[in-house]
């Protein structure tokens, strides 16, 4: 069916709404651009402006969002993710996996090479970039 998107990509994550959201706090917007632009209540978007700025990823000064480093980086990461879940292209970042077609492998064992959802959301939340706390080292443990 053509111009119809697949079952799979109907709702946005949150993940691609933060991305969205970022991707337009470089052109420095205003509130209001960003609740029409994003497509959001008034509503959401202040969960998810509050969000990002306690995350320190967006900064708003006299009404005008702006994106952090921190932020960048966030994009430069949701960049390379969105390239792994395409698997269209590969990351071209040093001790990355090469493509399929590069690699040889057929798809079934290329997956597998392929970081597990626990290995992500371990790397993500090394950088800060997700909701949970780092526990608390026990007496004697490092």
């Amino acid at each position: 069916m053509k111009g119809k998107k697949s079952s799979v990509n109907k709702r946005r994550s949150e993940i691609d709404i933060l991305t969205e959201i970022l991707r337009l706090a470089r052109e420095n917007p205003r509130k209001t651009t960003l609740l029409y632009r994003v497509n959001l209540n008034h509503t959401l978007l202040n969960k998810y402006l509050s969000y990002l700025m306690e995350k320190g990823l967006l900064v708003e000064q006299g009404g005008v969002y702006s994106i952090t480093d921190r932020g960048h980086e966030f994009l430069l990461l949701s960049r390379k993710l969105q390239k792994l879940l395409e698997k269209e292209e590969h990351i071209t970042t040093e001790g990355e996996l090469p493509s399929p077609h590069e690699s040889g492998l057929p798809w079934h064992r290329y997956i597998k090479l392929l970081p597990s959802d626990a290995e992500v959301e371990a790397f993500l939340t090394e950088r800060g970039f997700t909701g949970r706390k780092k526990r608390a080292p026990k007496d004697g443990e490092e």
